[in-house]
């Protein structure tokens, strides 16, 4: 039978290499490098090894084996998630600057034009709205907010109407059902909360 401490010292040496290549595999410049692939693959001959030898031949308790199962389902799923690329890096999260009034228009329909930009959760619209135009009557999964920019829409939901002019907005929670129209030409702002379809083309 293995003592606990040499039990204790396996263990130690197996966070040891575990902590080291994991160090490395998520470190800014991610990459699969030779030392790193070798780092592994030593580790994974170790472990299948050890885990026959101390576990088959020495009698290993289920609590020791179950600590080395662990440690090797690690690397299992990270190579899985990772894959053995030669190179890859993380993507940095930076700062963009997006000129919205300036990027080509977006024919939603007749008397509507969008430009849309956001990110993963949030999404903006700039709508250009004639006169007249309507949208239809819906409702949504996703939250939104209308802010009047120049002109006038009327908003409507169930059996009320409410007009708004420039520095009025609207906020329409899931699943509200309202539509609006556009008492002139005007131009709005729209905000699109999580679960918003990304704009087609």
């Amino acid at each position: 039978m293995l003592t606990n401490r040499r039990k204790a010292n396996f263990e130690r040496f197996s966070l040891l290499v575990l902590s080291h290549f994991a160090g490395n595999l998520f470190s800014k410049n991610l990459s699969f490098s030779r030392e790193n692939v070798s780092t592994f693959t030593i580790f994974k001959a170790f472990l299948s090894l050890s885990r026959y030898d101390y576990a088959t031949n020495m009698g290993v308790n289920t609590k020791m084996k179950n600590s080395i199962t662990f440690i090797s389902a690690i690397f299992v799923l990270a190579f899985a998630q990772f894959g053995f690329t030669q190179s890859q890096e993380l993507i940095e999260p930076k700062l963009e600057i997006v000129d919205l009034a300036g990027m080509e228009a977006r024919n939603v329909r007749e008397g509507l034009e969008m430009r849309t930009a956001g990110l993963s959760l949030v999404r903006f619209g700039r709508l250009n709205i004639q006169k007249g135009y309507s949208t239809p009557s819906h409702n949504h999964g996703f939250e939104q907010m209308v802010l009047v920019l120049e002109g006038s829409i009327r908003v409507h939901s169930g059996d009320e109407h409410y007009d708004l002019g420039p520095g009025e907005m609207f906020m329409a929670p899931p699943f509200v059902h309202h539509y609006y129209e556009a008492l002139e030409d005007s131009l709005t702002i729209e905000a699109f909360g999580p679960g918003a379809p990304a704009p087609r083309n």
